[in-house]
């Protein structure tokens, strides 16, 4: 289980143990990693398990990095040489097909899946907000003034306090805990995106807040209501800059001009204290819950993939050594 003590639950992480959580030093990931974007977030552990796959395969398949806010794939999706391509929404593997004839399907979430087979649930006792700033990337900084942010957080309605946050792992290595533990926020991490823990850790935090915000439309959001929990898009919002990441407009990064992030942004702004029906029709379409393929498929999924790389390797060495002889 997941090392969170009575203490740690009303006082946040101390700062030891959040830095430890983000060291890649304590990290515990998949023996034989394939693609990437299939391991992190512990999503390599539950495709496998959803997927009745070993954990010492390597994984070769492609992922979306969670429920997604844009129209279409990404550039680095389309680029990627993985025999299949996965997303979590039913609508951007319609947009896939359209574009790409490489197969594409819809996965129900493996965040849900985790939380659905271990009957996690918010705690009976869960108070006050667990709030999520929108998180940054190694391109990617957020130059929005976030003593603004922490003012407007604690300016919530008094139902919502105590306010607590959660970061991100590229935050933490900015330091951008620092700020929230000067005013006396407690702070929590799910840890390092490539730790197999990371998923256990994020549901055992969120279980013990009765609410949950944001400053933008992030997974948090997602995985809050399918729980059960009200989110609110709350606070300023964030300032991105994006310095090299080619998925994206260099510089000012807007987000708006994405029908599907407008959408869901308009669903969730302001305070909410209930789960309205169109967001738990959204939320239910973008984590793949009526629409993920069973765990059959998924099986011949991955083992098909698995054999077309052997066989991409081995048709690679054969016109290697015909190369030499030539």
């Amino acid at each position: 289980m997941v090392e969170i003590n009575k203490l740690e639950q009303t006082l946040g992480l101390t700062e030891d143990e959040i830095l430890r959580r983000c060291s890649s030093e304590s990290l515990i990931c998949a023996p034989k990693p394939g693609y990437w974007t299939a391991e992190i977030y512990s999503f390599g552990k539950y495709l496998r398990e959803y997927g009745y796959y070993p954990e010492w395969l390597p994984l070769y398949v492609s992922t979306d990095h969670g429920p997604a806010v844009f129209d279409e794939p990404l550039k680095t999706e389309l680029d990627c040489d993985a025999p299949v391509q996965f997303y979590h929404s039913p609508r951007l593997v319609e947009s896939w097909k359209k574009i790409s004839t490489k197969p594409c399907y819809t996965i129900l979430s493996p965040f849900v899946f985790y939380r659905r087979t271990r009957k996690i649930t918010q705690n009976i006792d869960a108070k006050g907000t667990l709030a999520y700033p929108a998180h940054t990337t190694p391109n990617i900084d957020d130059e929005a003034n976030y003593e603004i942010y922490i003012e407007q957080l604690m300016s919530l309605p008094k139902e919502f306090h105590p306010i607590s946050v959660q970061l991100h792992y590229h935050d933490i290595r900015k330091e951008r805990h620092k700020l929230f533990l000067k005013y006396k926020i407690p702070v929590y991490t799910a840890g390092h995106y490539a730790d197999y823990r990371f998923a256990e850790r994020f549901y055992e935090i969120l279980r013990q807040f009765k609410y949950t915000t944001s400053n933008m439309v992030m997974s948090c959001l997602f995985y809050s209501v399918e729980m059960g929990i009200p989110h609110s898009i709350y606070g300023i919002e964030p300032a991105f800059n994006n310095k090299s990441d080619i998925n994206l407009e260099k510089g000012k990064v807007n987000h708006f001009k994405y029908s599907n992030f407008r959408k869901i942004y308009d669903l969730f702004k302001g305070i909410h204290y209930e789960i309205n029906d169109d967001q738990k029709k959204i939320v239910e379409q973008e984590l793949g819950i009526n629409d993920g393929i069973g765990r059959l498929q998924m099986s011949f999924i991955l083992y098909q993939s698995l054999l077309k790389i052997f066989l991409r390797k081995v048709r690679s060495k054969l016109k290697n050594i015909n190369l030499r002889m030539l």
